[in-house]
């Protein structure tokens, strides 16, 4: 971090001047400190907030009319293929991508890849 110059304010005289203030070099801003990146106990607070993600599985398109046909038992084609990643999402946005497993009963995706945020890029 680069040095900066902090200002301070110049003493009364007995004459009711003031004197030239002060300047002196830092290293940071009292008060200020320095970016650094978020860590995970950053977050300890939030970590019983209930949040949710989506897994996206495939998209397609259809029309209205394809739509309106659809019944028990169709089949609507995905535009992944199989064995490709799913992705997860939170908040709307990609964070990662997964694989699906099962788990006893359930399914579960496995994560292979967490997106890195867009502003940190």
């Amino acid at each position: 971090m680069p040095d900066r110059t902090i200002i301070t304010g110049g003493k009364a005289r007995k004459d009711g001047a003031r004197t030239r203030p002060e300047a002196r070099a830092t290293g940071s801003i009292p008060g200020i400190e320095p970016r650094r990146e978020p860590r995970a106990e950053d977050f300890h607070e939030f970590r019983d907030v209930p949040y949710e993600i989506s897994i996206i599985i495939g998209r397609t398109r259809m029309t209205v009319g394809k739509l309106l046909e659809l019944e028990r038992g169709s089949i609507v084609e995905l535009t992944k293929s199989a064995g490709e990643s799913f992705d997860v999402l939170s908040n709307g946005k990609l964070i990662a991508h997964g694989d699906v497993t099962v788990m006893e009963d359930r399914f579960g995706i496995r994560i292979n890849e967490v997106i890195e945020p867009e502003e940190d890029r």
